[in-house]
């Protein structure tokens, strides 16, 4: 038990010093880019921190100086990822002010489906250990702010709470891309589906 414990530390054991300077930030910039090379190529159980280090010109003590294990790097590269797929859904509901409540819906799912359309290979090799690797207040902190932008991008609903509302859109949505894509990385391509996600979500929030 006590073993089992200790290995569940050591995945989610994060950066062991944040970059402040422009060269450190960009060592640990290649550093992820390496990994996340190495995760498409091979695969999470065939990545090593050595590997890691050869890929991206750099020292083993040059990476340790900011990840403490193997778990540490694919954690970052994970978080990464996240934090971009977050940056991207806020950019594009920025200016949604004079758009219909349809078409902010279809704005919505469209940007979410097209965010996980991108850096596939990754996904793929991730979605299975992400769970394990990302630690639960990054996670929550996370899903919250994706259902603060979509709280803030839809229009008032009479006799609705909107905060609510879009906590039960945003568990939905990002739990069905997740096990959509699980299942099959291309979904994406699937139409008829991606217009039954935009009816449900539609007329959850239109009731």
């Amino acid at each position: 038990m006590n073993e089992n414990l200790v290995v569940k530390k050591k995945k989610t054991k994060l950066q062991l010093k944040a970059p402040t300077q422009q060269r450190s930030r960009q060592t640990v910039s290649t550093i992820l880019q390496a990994c996340s090379k190495l995760l498409v190529e091979e695969s999470f159980f065939s990545v090593t921190t050595d590997k890691v280090a050869k890929e991206a010109g750099v020292s083993i003590g040059s990476l340790y100086q900011f990840f403490g294990n193997k778990e540490s790097v694919v954690s970052a590269v994970i978080r990464q990822l996240m934090s971009d797929d977050l940056e991207k859904f806020r950019t594009a509901l920025a200016n949604v002010e004079n758009l219909s409540q349809e078409q902010k819906i279809n704005l919505i799912t469209k940007t979410l489906v097209e965010i996980y359309s991108t850096s596939t290979e990754l996904r793929s090799k991730i979605q299975s250990i992400q769970n394990y690797l990302i630690d639960r207040q990054f996670f929550q902190d996370y899903m919250r702010s994706f259902s603060d932008t979509i709280e803030k991008a839809l229009s008032p609903m009479a006799n609705r709470n909107a905060k609510c509302v879009s906590y039960v859109v945003t568990n939905a949505l990002i739990g069905f891309l997740n096990n959509s894509f699980e299942h099959n990385p291309r979904f994406y391509e699937d139409k008829k589906l991606i217009e039954e996600v935009e009816l449900l979500f539609r007329s959850y929030v239109t009731l």
